[in-house]
């Protein structure tokens, strides 16, 4: 994790677009955002952004076996399930998240009940997830059943990031920021609350090592392993799956 301040974020073009349309999307049926979500991505799959392109590298490299046209079916789909977690996601922002988790499965209730002795006992866990599924939904979810801390990124557009920032924080929820270094992390655990964060990406400026991907380096941020040594806190995975309609 790093210890120097990230930039303040800005006012920018897409944080002004959200904000425009968040008011209409609370008014829109979740079934009718799944669908269009799914539209948006799939003419966003066929886009030549830099994640596109990432994107079919990445799955090649995984299964080598694919061919072209393999890759080019499971891209879509990503980019189809993003936008539809986005938007369904945009839409239930609204919505108390003790009924969003109403009709969602639940595998390993043991290791939940583990992380809620944890944080009575007064050292919460380490919970990692990914970029996988709906995170943004799993933290609302955990935070009805668990005190949670989320660590994010502060994002540049000054509007996604208050937007973000209130998805994390609206029902109880805390967020921390990766620029503030290790010393909140730790004392989040040690006040009995889970560290909620995503550590599935590279980023350089972030303490990390390399470890094997797929027969390939990549570099994985050790934040939250550090934090889990420091202190002794229990280190668990979570991830939400998927959300229906």
């Amino acid at each position: 994790m790093s210890g120097r301040s990230d930039p303040a974020p800005r006012a920018g073009h897409a944080g002004r677009l959200l904000a425009a349309i968040l008011p209409w999307m609370r008014v829109l049926p979740a079934g009718f955002a799944w669908w269009l979500g799914g539209r948006l991505g799939h003419s966003y799959a066929h886009s030549g952004s830099r994640d596109n392109r990432r994107c079919r590298e990445h799955l090649a490299r995984a299964f080598p076996g694919w061919d072209r046209h393999a890759v080019e079916r499971c891209a879509r789909r990503c980019f189809r399930h993003f936008g539809r977690m986005a938007l369904w996601s945009l839409s239930t922002l609204h919505r108390d998240p003790r009924r969003l988790r109403r009709g969602m499965g639940l595998e390993g209730a043991e290791h939940l009940r583990a992380a809620a002795r944890a944080c009575r006992a007064g050292l919460g866990p380490v919970s990692c997830s990914g970029h996988f599924g709906n995170w943004e939904v799993l933290a609302r979810v955990m935070g009805t059943l668990l005190p949670v801390t989320v660590l994010g990124k502060r994002q540049r557009d000054a509007g996604i990031d208050r937007l973000i920032q209130r998805m994390r924080t609206e029902h109880g929820n805390r967020q921390i920021y990766q620029h503030e270094g290790l010393g909140p992390c730790v004392r989040t655990v040690r006040a009995g609350r889970v560290l909620a964060t995503l550590p599935d990406q590279d980023v350089p400026r972030l303490q990390g090592c390399f470890v094997p991907w797929f027969g390939h380096p990549a570099y994985t941020p050790i934040g939250p392993a550090a934090v889990a040594q420091m202190t002794g806190a229990p280190l668990q995975l979570a991830f939400c799956f998927a959300v229906g309609r």
